[in-house]
């Protein structure tokens, strides 16, 4: 039996204290994955999992980027960030800054 875990990560701007940059790590269920899928009328892409970030990541001001890693059935998908420069910022909200 294959066990999949699928897992979005997202950065961004949250809304107090405004502006900060922060992030967000999602483990998905079948029943996300379904709404992912509805968003892409049938298909599971980029666009699709951005729209349903949109309305399913908490306290973002807006999604600034994100990385997905998607099993769904036989078919995997993955999404890389979009500007390299995204999983710098991701690992620093992880870690914090050093002084």
């Amino acid at each position: 039996m294959r066990v999949c875990i699928s897992t979005v990560s997202v950065i961004g701007p949250i809304w107090w204290p405004s502006g900060a940059v922060c992030s967000l790590d999602m483990n998905l269920t079948s029943w996300d994955i379904e709404q992912i899928r509805d968003y892409g009328n049938g298909t599971i892409d980029r666009e699709a999992v951005e729209q349903w970030l949109c309305l399913h990541s908490g306290d973002f001001q807006h999604v600034q980027d994100f990385h997905a890693d998607i099993s769904d059935g036989d078919a995997d998908y993955l999404f890389d960030w979009s500007d390299p420069d995204s999983e710098w910022i991701y690992a620093d909200t992880l870690g914090g800054m050093e002084d």
